[in-house]
């Protein structure tokens, strides 16, 4: 059986190799899809901290630069990647802690960089992701709350979170894409696929291309309907639960969807 930190390894190399070692994907319970490696990890849910935690939403940018300050006053000698938010690399780090006992440095790097959005993560790619790598999710959410169970959790919000933009009611076509597309600020995970089912099943022909080039085609086409479809991932996704030990990281999550709801019954009204 696979140490904690061994699992922490094997979680995070089956998240930036599409084609790790099949043992590896036995034990996780993966099966070996370069397509649905791509799927998830390239096109549906990228797994990078600034991806959600930024307006657009875009990769690097403030999140990026917190995780680099925060290895760099814990672990100075730690070599970093450009994108140090990856999930995988981050999950690296908390292996490495484990396996060198800095458990102070673990404590700290487990509710500062992995519960803010990798809990919510595992159930999205578990609810959305190919199904070749939902064992993957399955195990990740397991993980990481055992993880947050043994280490304790602290009593205030992340820094990423505290940090976390505003949402605003959008003032024309753009703000309200901005919003629709950055989870930080809708709370909602919205995924390509989910764009082109919606625009499928109200008939609407929607122009293929990537999330914010598919989701503006759906908006100039129905905005209602893209209205409709945020509502209905808001109220599926509040169902989620990320364990006790992320408890108010779960609640800082609903109350964006609440604010969300509130924005699109005004929308609605107009």
């Amino acid at each position: 059986m696979r140490s904690l930190a061994e699992v922490l390894r094997a979680l995070a190399e089956a998240s930036e190799n599409p084609e790790p070692h099949p043992s590896l994907l036995a034990e996780l319970g993966v099966s070996l899809s370069r397509p649905a490696f791509t799927e998830l990890f390239d096109f549906e849910l990228p797994p990078y901290l600034s991806f959600f935690l930024t307006k657009g939403p875009v990769l690097g940018g403030e999140p990026t630069e917190r995780t680099r300050e925060f290895l760099a006053a814990y672990a100075p000698d730690l070599p970093t990647p450009v994108l140090c938010d990856h999930l995988g690399f981050l999950l690296a780090v908390a292996a490495a802690a484990l396996d060198g006992e800095a458990i102070a440095f673990l404590r700290a790097h487990v509710w500062e960089q992995l519960a803010p959005v990798w809990p919510l993560y595992a159930r999205a790619a578990n609810t959305y992701g190919p199904p070749e790598y939902r064992p993957w999710a399955e195990q990740l959410a397991r993980t990481l709350e055992a993880l947050a169970v043994e280490l304790g959790e602290p009593t205030t919000l992340p820094l990423h979170l505290r940090a976390a933009p505003a949402p605003e009611p959008p003032e024309d076509e753009e703000g309200l894409v901005e919003l629709c597309l950055s989870p930080v600020l809708s709370g909602v995970i919205l995924t390509r696929s989910a764009i082109l089912t919606a625009s499928q099943d109200s008939q609407i022909p929607v122009r293929y291309g990537g999330r914010r080039f598919s989701f503006r085609s759906l908006v100039q086409a129905d905005p209602r309907a893209a209205l409709r479809l945020m509502r209905r991932l808001a109220l599926a996704q509040a169902r989620w639960r990320l364990g006790e030990p992320f408890a108010i990281v779960e609640q800082w999550w609903q109350d964006r969807r609440c604010e969300l709801l509130r924005i699109l019954d005004d929308l609605e009204q107009r």
